[in-house]
């Protein structure tokens, strides 16, 4: 098979830098200039900004499929996870801040922490092991349900309106059940092209544990991330019609994150450009963005 996908994890992780900034630009303009905002520029920032997610849910099942030491790795995201809940529970808590609102969106460290204890215990032989992948699984949900009952106006008066009391806003996931949801799928991924290789086997005689490791069977394996890719942002868009109330962000726009597929198609399964210096900047580049972002944005708004 002709090797199109030419995508390297280094690629793929620039790219879903370059689209998170660009979503943050326009949600932080947006917040400081309110309806003086150009809708058109607001709505172009947030549908490029939804390549990100899908694209560093794979790049984290890669990851931890992959590194030599999970804990390590896990340890990185647990050290960033703090970081980021601490400064949420601070402007939660102290709201002369004037930053209260920002308590609201969750931890994104959160979801991709639980999401590689999940895809580890997964992975794991034991499968008593394989049983604690509930645990992540069980927080998504439970950090959706806090958001659905504080912010759902249909909520307000219901028995279980102070469920949400019980689960403190900096301790919650950003994205809840799909990005878990994603991350679940893009591991099946591999489960449906090792599906795939058996079926083939037995009608072909082709043995299927020598596909392992080849183009091919990188191309599969991204066909199939791509097809839960679209499972999970068509499931978004049609809670929009269940309860508008539970979603998030215009239920619209998660559709343009199928086009990831995209991208996540043409990965080659190479590492890439893979220095210490780039791998810790990673991991920083959240944070400092963000604030680079804003400062620049505030200036630029009291001038």
């Amino acid at each position: 098979m002709k090797k199109f996908n030419i995508f390297n994890s280094f690629t793929i992780k620039i790219i879903a830098m370059v689209t998170m900034a660009i979503d943050h630009l326009g949600v932080i303009f947006n917040s400081l200039w309110g309806s003086y905002t150009n809708p058109v520029f607001f709505a172009i920032c947030r549908y490029i900004g939804r390549f990100a997610m899908p694209l560093y849910c794979f790049m984290l099942v890669e990851g931890v499929l992959h590194t030599r030491n999970y804990k390590k790795y896990a340890l990185r995201l647990g050290i960033m996870a703090v970081l980021i809940s601490s400064f949420l529970a601070v402007v939660q808590y102290v709201p002369s801040l004037g930053l209260s609102s920002l308590s609201g969106f969750g931890n994104i460290f959160l979801d991709l922490l639980l999401g590689s204890v999940m895809i580890f215990a997964l992975n794991h032989k034991n499968k008593y092991v394989k049983l604690i992948a509930l645990i992540p699984i069980g927080i998504s949900i439970f950090s959706f349900l806090a958001k659905a009952f504080e912010f759902s106006s249909s909520c307000v008066e219901c028995g279980v309106s102070g469920f949400y009391q019980y689960y403190p806003r900096f301790l919650r996931l950003q994205y809840d059940w799909l990005s878990i949801g994603l991350m679940l799928g893009y591991f099946l991924s591999y489960k449906l092209a090792k599906i795939f290789y058996k079926i083939r086997e037995e009608q072909t005689g082709l043995p299927s544990d020598a596909m392992e490791g080849t183009n091919e069977h990188r191309i599969v394996v991204n066909l199939s991330a791509i097809v839960f890719t679209i499972f999970f942002s068509t499931l978004y868009y049609s809670m929009y019609y269940f309860n508008k109330d539970i979603v998030w962000w215009d239920h619209k726009m998660q559709l343009f994150a199928i086009l990831a597929g995209v991208i996540i198609l043409l990965y080659n399964g190479e590492r890439g450009y893979n220095k210490k210096w780039f791998n810790i900047f990673s991991y920083l580049y959240y944070p400092v963005h963000i604030l680079l972002i804003y400062g620049v944005c505030y200036l630029i708004y009291i001038l």
